[in-house]
């Protein structure tokens, strides 16, 4: 997302150089970013955080009512300032926020546990969850997390791919799940 300056090497992203660039940048090409430390707008309203970053994807791209639909909860708290919500209640409000900027990719960093209240609808237990990994963003996520939703894994260690294949391969192979993702 260029919040680090890279030491070395280069980012591309849809064949484009994005090295160096800003991060609201790199966001308009197309990557959302779910951060781990939330950045909500503490004043805002659920709605109001949701609307404040949509970005226009068409007739099939997020709104406010199927950031809803994926997260039923979040609705009942519409009218709530996101500073009065849960630790858990504003990440479901950061990746909403992620999704409404209508991203091709989007990159999802956590702390082991902190996304335990997505983690039902991401990994596809409900029908909207489904069409989202179906029909949207691509998902980079790290660890454990990884695992439960994603279809193929990229292990990345000091910027050298140290593992590439369907998450299959992963799940199967025990040595590259205990020396990286310590599962």
């Amino acid at each position: 997302m260029g919040l680090t300056p890279p030491r070395s090497g280069s980012v591309r992203f849809l064949d484009r150089e994005i090295t160096g660039l800003a991060p609201f940048r790199i966001a308009r090409l197309g990557i959302g970013y779910v951060p781990d430390d939330r950045r909500i707008f503490a004043e805002l309203t659920v709605r109001q955080n949701l609307e404040v970053v949509a970005r226009g994807g068409g007739p099939d791209g997020w709104t406010v009512e199927k950031v809803y639909s994926f997260f039923p909860f979040l609705q009942r708290l519409d009218a709530r300032k996101g500073g009065a919500l849960s630790g858990g209640e504003q990440q479901m409000l950061t990746v909403g926020r992620s999704l409404m900027t209508n991203p091709s990719s989007c990159s999802w960093t956590s702390r082991r546990g902190a996304l335990s209240p997505c983690r039902q609808h991401v990994r596809g237990a409900d029908p909207e969850a489904q069409e989202c990994r179906r029909d949207r963003p691509r998902l980079r996520a790290e660890r454990q997390f990884a695992t439960e939703v994603s279809d193929r894994a990229y292990i990345l260690e000091k910027g050298q791919i140290r593992f590439e294949g369907r998450m299959e391969e992963l799940r199967q192979n025990e040595e590259i799940r205990s020396r990286y993702l310590m599962v």
